[in-house]
């Protein structure tokens, strides 16, 4: 077992070493904002649309006021005591956990 567990440890830290090994990297220069702060936003471009008083006046623009919903009412059927009266509640139950054979077979568990 623990020769197994080498082998494939080995095997592994190999592969991720040879992986690895094989990477060139290209364009290596500094990245990092904080050093040469000149971290810029673009800047902001104003277009037509946006000053135009027909696109936001149109039904076809964005409607921000919210979607009025249905009051919610009470039924009859929903106050009815005999509805809810005769209305079996179904009660679903597992299976008792059972031991088979092979879970006691001595030679199902043993590492071959």
């Amino acid at each position: 077992m623990k020769t197994r567990f080498s082998q494939i440890l080995f095997a592994t830290l190999f592969a991720t070493v040879f992986l690895c090994g094989n990477v060139t990297a290209e364009g290596n220069e500094l990245k990092n904002q904080f050093i040469k702060e000149q971290a810029t936003d673009p800047s902001l471009v104003i277009e037509n649309w946006m000053l135009d008083s027909a696109y936001w006046v149109t039904e076809k623009s964005v409607s921000i006021s919210p979607e009025i919903e249905k009051p919610l009412a009470l039924e009859s059927w929903m106050s009815d005591e005999s509805v809810w009266k005769n209305t079996p509640a179904e009660v679903k139950t597992e299976k008792q956990l059972e031991t088979e054979s092979w879970m006691m077979n001595p030679e199902f568990w043993r590492v071959k």
